[in-house]
C-alpha cells in the first residue's frame, strides 16, 4: 500500500473529527462533542481550566455550551498535521466565529487549539489538548 495514500486517509479522517467538532459546536450538541474525546482525555479550556477524563469534559461543556453559540457559526480548520506515530497526531486548528451572515466577529479574537489525538480501535479520538487564544498583535 503506498504510505502516501495512506497518510492522505488518516488525515482526512482527522479532519472529519474536526468537522464534527465544529457541528458540535454550531448545534451545541454536548454528547456528541463529547464523545470525540478518549475516556482519559485531558482538556485545557481557552481561559486555562483543566479538565480531566471525559466525566469532567461533559459537566464543563453541559454548563457552557448550551446557548454559547447563538447568533455565532463557529469555524474549525485543519492548518497542519504532525504524526508522531501512525496512530498518534498533533492536529494544528485555527478557530474563528462568524455571524450568521457570514461576517467575521472579531470581538471573540481568533483561537490556535492543538489537538493532539490517538487512533483507538480504528477511530481517531481527542486525547491531550489546550484551546489557545491568539494573541492581539501589538
Amino acid at each position: 500500500m503506498d504510505a502516501t495514500i495512506d497518510r492522505q486517509s488518516e488525515i482526512t479522517a482527522i479532519e472529519h473529527v474536526v468537522a464534527t467538532i465544529e457541528h458540535a459546536q454550531s448545534n451545541e450538541l454536548v454528547e456528541e462533542f463529547v464523545s470525540l474525546f478518549r475516556e482519559d482525555a485531558i482538556w485545557t479550556t481557552g481561559a486555562g481550566k483543566l479538565l480531566i477524563g471525559r466525566d469532567a469534559i461533559a459537566a464543563f461543556t453541559k454548563q457552557v455550551l448550551p446557548g454559547a453559540m447563538k447568533d455565532l457559526v463557529p469555524s474549525y480548520e485543519v492548518v497542519h498535521v504532525l504524526f508522531i506515530r501512525a496512530d498518534v497526531a498533533a492536529v494544528k486548528v485555527r478557530q474563528r466565529h462568524f455571524s450568521p451572515e457570514g461576517e467575521l466577529v472579531t470581538e471573540l479574537g481568533e483561537g490556535t487549539p492543538i489537538y493532539v489525538m490517538s487512533k483507538e480501535d480504528g477511530q481517531w479520538r481527542l486525547t491531550a489538548n489546550q484551546n489557545t487564544a491568539v494573541a492581539a498583535s501589538a
